[in-house]
């Protein structure tokens, strides 16, 4: 009996061995992709900036920096938010203040309506690009905003005055979901 008992001792210690060793494989694994994921983010965003040449403000250091940053406070990995930023970039969001604001606004709206910060900001980069049309399609996904703002905008826009357009859209849009990445993470239940 004690030798069957030293077996099941040693075949216990054996399971748990693999098992430790299974745990150890898995966690790599994962810290693997993750790091792909990473550069390949990276590669993208220094791509596209790489690009956009002296159009932009915007350098790698600092797209990392805010994803980063960003990232930590909101609950969203920083490939996400590099994969966000880009997405603004491609919609000729340029400069580096407006950038970080449009992200942010992604990351709301992001949580408010259950998709991908990166969906979130190609939506929003639809809206900066069409400012008015944008307005009325984040509209008919469910946001509160007012038919006569969405004119406005698209009348800004018509006239040339673009970067006022897009302000009102990022204004309006904020007023409507500001701060919703931001209350997603706190508390016991998110």
């Amino acid at each position: 009996t004690s030798r069957m008992n030293a077996m099941a001792g040693s075949l216990t210690s054996m399971a748990a061995g693999y098992l430790s060793i299974g745990a150890a494989i898995g966690i790599a694994t994962s810290a693997f992709k993750a790091w792909g994921e990473q550069e390949q983010a990276t590669l993208k965003i220094e791509a596209t900036i790489k690009k956009l040449g002296a159009t932009t403000d915007v350098t790698s250091k600092s797209a990392h920096e805010f994803a980063d940053a960003y990232g930590r406070a909101f609950g969203f990995a920083d490939e996400e938010v590099l994969n966000a930023e880009r997405a603004l970039m491609r919609f000729g969001v340029t400069s580096r203040t407006v950038l970080e604001q449009a992200t942010s606004l992604s990351g709301d709206l992001a949580r408010e309506l259950g998709i991908g910060i990166q969906e979130a900001a190609a939506m929003l980069g639809k809206s900066l690009q069409a400012p008015g049309e944008g307005m009325k399609a984040l509209k008919s996904n469910g946001l509160d905003l007012s038919e006569s703002m969405a004119d406005m905008a698209q009348a800004m826009a018509d006239s040339g005055r673009t970067a006022e357009a897009q302000k009102l859209v990022m204004l309006a849009l904020g007023a409507e979901i500001g701060g919703k990445a931001g209350s997603a993470t706190g508390g016991v239940v998110g």
